[in-house]
C-alpha cells in the first residue's frame, strides 16, 4: 500500500467514526447505558453505608471502652467491689445503692451527672432510638451492664455486690453489651441484646478488650463464662 491509498483510507476511517458520533445513541443502547450506571450506583451506595456503618460500629467500640475504663476505676476506689448493674431489690424492697449509669457510680468517671440524661459514651451512635425508647430508664442508654456483675437478683450476698477478682476470666466475661429494651443485660434471650452492627452486637469484656457477638453465639446458660453467675 502506498502512502496516497494509507492517507485516503485513514481519512475514510475518521470519517465514518465521526459518523457515529453524529448518529448518537440508539433508544436500546440508551438503556443498557442507564441500567449499567443504576447497577454501579447500587454498589456505590452499599459500600458508602458499610462504610459509615463501620465508622459508627468503631466510635460505640470506643464508648464501650470508656465505660469499662470507668468501671475499673470504680472498682479501684472502692477496694475491689464492681458497681452494681441493677439497684432494685426483690419484694420491692427499699434499694442499697444506685445502678450503674447514674450520678455516684460511674457518670462521675466520664464527666457526667446521669449517663441516662445527657450525650455521652452511653449512647451508640447507630441507635436512633436513643431518646425516644418506651421504656423509660432506656432512654439516653445504648448498651447494657451484666447483671452477674452486680445485682441482688442474681447475686444473693453481700447486698448484691460483688468483687472484681472473683472473676473466673475475665477476658471471656460481658461487662457491656449493646441493648435496646433494658440497661441491663442477663442471659436470657429476648433481655436487652440487639444487634444493630451489621446483625452483630458489640461488647467490651471485663478484661478491657472489645468484640462483636452475633445473636447464636451468645450463651443462654447464665454459668458460662460470658455471663459467670457465681
Amino acid at each position: 500500500m502506498n502512502l496516497r491509498s494509507f492517507c485516503a483510507k485513514h481519512r475514510c476511517f475518521r470519517f465514518r467514526l465521526y459518523q457515529g458520533f453524529l448518529s448518537g445513541f440508539t433508544l436500546l443502547e440508551l438503556i443498557v447505558c442507564v441500567a449499567i450506571l443504576s447497577i454501579l450506583a447500587s454498589f456505590l451506595l452499599q459500600s458508602v453505608s458499610r462504610v459509615r456503618e463501620l465508622a459508627r460500629s468503631v466510635e460505640c467500640v470506643n464508648n464501650l471502652r470508656q465505660l469499662h475504663m470507668a468501671v475499673q476505676s470504680y472498682v479501684n476506689d472502692n477496694e475491689g467491689w464492681f458497681p452494681l448493674a441493677n439497684a432494685n431489690r426483690p419484694g420491692g424492697a427499699t434499694a442499697v445503692g444506685s445502678p450503674w449509669y447514674s450520678t455516684r457510680v460511674i457518670a462521675q468517671y466520664v464527666g457526667h451527672t446521669r449517663l441516662d440524661s445527657e450525650k455521652g459514651p452511653a449512647q451508640c451512635p447507630s441507635d436512633k432510638q436513643v431518646w425516644t425508647k418506651v421504656y423509660p430508664l432506656t432512654k439516653g442508654i445504648s448498651c447494657a451492664m451484666s447483671e452477674y456483675l452486680g445485682c441482688e437478683f442474681r447475686i444473693p450476698v453481700n447486698y448484691g455486690y460483688r468483687r472484681a477478682d472473683s472473676l473466673k476470666s475475665p477476658a471471656a466475661t460481658c461487662m457491656f453489651i449493646d441493648s435496646d429494651r433494658y440497661n441491663i443485660a442477663t442471659a436470657s434471650p429476648d433481655y436487652a441484646w440487639t444487634f444493630r452492627h451489621q446483625n452483630s452486637a458489640n461488647v467490651v469484656y471485663c478484661d478491657g478488650h472489645c468484640g462483636k457477638v452475633e445473636k447464636s453465639q451468645i450463651p443462654t446458660n447464665e454459668y458460662d463464662l460470658f455471663w459467670d453467675k457465681p
